[in-house]
């Protein structure tokens, strides 16, 4: 597309300014309309998607069995009890990087309370059952960690549950929130995102929850 004004090779000023601006605008706009990739303002949908999957760190697994203690009249798993499930799959992951949780939160008088949960059951699972517990942490702040769980009947690759929890570290005994310690980054180093804000928007928090049951 052609200008219909002669341009100076001297950097426009006042009103020869604005009217470059807007023709090399129009000019962009009828290049786009004929078919050329216009520039995006920020990542589509899918490539949102495609980062955040990129941003999950390494993932932790273990193996638990179902005892007749953990179900419900029905034979299968309480469903309050998929929680306690996740605890142990967060303590064995301390465990394996060689700082028991309890010997951490002990020495470093510090401690991560549960401050928001969600979860979805998918499968029953039954008295007797081996599953295999997924667990990773998909978001971090400065003071806070987003753990995510996916439960799988040993030998079935489709999900039996999933769910989530924000913790949040605080100071003991005073319970006053604080930043991730030096120490805790180190030792989880492998399995943290990158920092982020943590949204206020209730919707947001969790990470399957924009999926329909």
């Amino acid at each position: 597309m052609k200008f219909a004004r002669e341009v100076s090779r001297e950097p426009p000023t006042g009103a020869d300014a604005a009217w470059l601006r807007r023709a090399r605008r129009a000019a962009w706009y009828a290049g786009g309309l004929a078919g050329r990739k216009l520039p995006l303002a920020g990542p589509a949908v899918g490539s949102h998607r495609r980062s955040r999957e990129a941003d999950i760190q390494k993932k932790f697994t273990t193996q638990i069995r179902v005892y007749w203690t953990e179900c419900d009249p029905a034979g299968i798993v309480y469903f309050g009890n998929f929680f306690k499930y996740f605890e142990i799959v967060e303590e064995e992951l301390f465990a394996s990087l060689g700082y028991p949780r309890a010997q951490l939160f002990e020495e470093k008088k510090i401690g991560f309370p549960r401050v928001e949960t969600w979860a979805r059951f998918r499968k029953p699972v039954p008295h007797g059952a081996l599953v295999s517990i997924t667990a990773w942490i998909e978001r971090r702040t400065e003071k806070s960690l987003l753990y995510c769980f996916e439960v799988r009947r040993d030998g079935d690759d489709e999900l039996a549950a999933e769910g989530s929890y924000w913790v949040v570290c605080i100071q003991r005994p005073e319970f006053r929130p604080i930043p991730l310690p030096p120490e805790v980054i180190e030792l989880l180093q492998d399995y943290l995102p990158p920092a982020s804000r943590r949204s206020r928007l209730h919707g947001e928090r969790h990470p399957h929850r924009d999926v329909a049951p």
